[in-house]
């Protein structure tokens, strides 16, 4: 819970800083520079911790790993919209952020599975270590070629807004408001989908050994239908496909209550 503040925080922080940034490399990579050896050294930590570890030494390396995944993810997020002003091109820009950020979920989620047909006496700590493992010969690699072979696109120099001003025309603007509301009912929902589905599948529905592909499932479907929702928004709009796709999310999530137990249907 407490990285979970400390997130509150530090988003808008390193989202205002990072558009103050200037270099000659560009404002989106040196951040991605800094925060992929912190998201490192914290996910270490944190998937291969020592024989004995504290409450204190979870937290510390828990911030750590939210502080370079928070460094890494604004500038990676904004990078990607802005190569582009194009309504439609945007959205097959982020389509393809989203389609890539749902295949690696799948692909460190399915680790378990196979290191346990390959090694049936493997435990949670060796499963953790290769997910681990896998983090660290992949991130660096790819985040490598994509700084070294794209170029930050130009961006026209706005004046900047202090907070007061920013305040105001938060307040002045009714659709963002009504956005901005939509972003944090949505971030509940998918928090809490999030933070009990372990306990769903095994204390509800009464299966232990499905929770793990119950997770590939989810995520495996949302990698299929990235694709399908590109031309959606293409022909009906952003607004109205972020409307149709929260009320079918909604009305999943409240079916789950009607899973009779020991059911995977």
């Amino acid at each position: 819970m407490i990285t979970r503040f400390f997130d509150v925080f530090t988003d808008p922080l390193f989202g205002v800083l990072g558009d103050k940034v200037h270099t000659r490399c560009g404002r989106r990579k040196p951040a991605i520079v800094v925060g992929i050896p912190i998201l490192l050294l914290g996910s270490y930590r944190v998937f291969i911790p020592a024989e004995i570890v504290s409450e204190y030494d979870l937290l510390v390396n828990l911030l750590m790993l939210c502080f370079g995944w928070t460094l890494l993810t604004l500038a990676h997020t904004a990078w990607a919209s802005e190569m582009s002003t194009d309504y439609d091109q945007r959205s097959r820009i982020m389509s393809a952020l989203q389609f890539s950020g749902l295949l690696g979920a799948v692909v460190v989620l399915a680790v378990p599975a196979v290191v346990d047909a390959f090694y049936p006496e493997a435990d949670m700590r060796m499963r953790s270590k290769i997910m681990d493992w896998l983090v660290f010969l992949t991130l660096p690699v790819l985040f490598t070629l994509t700084l070294t072979l794209n170029r930050e696109p130009k961006i026209s120099e706005h004046k900047p807004l202090d907070w007061q001003e920013a305040w105001q025309s938060l307040f002045a603007n009714r659709p963002l408001r009504r956005l901005l509301l939509a972003d944090l009912l949505m971030g509940i929902q998918g928090g809490i989908n999030g933070s009990v589905h372990f306990f769903f599948v095994i204390q509800v529905l009464k299966l232990p050994t499905s929770a793990g592909i119950f997770l590939v499932a989810i995520f495996l479907t949302g990698l299929l239908m990235v694709p399908a929702f590109v031309p959606i928004s293409r022909r009906f709009g952003k607004h109205r496909t972020l409307c149709f796709g929260a009320l079918q999310s909604s009305v999943a999530t409240a079916m789950f209550l009607s899973v009779p137990e020991q059911s995977f249907g």
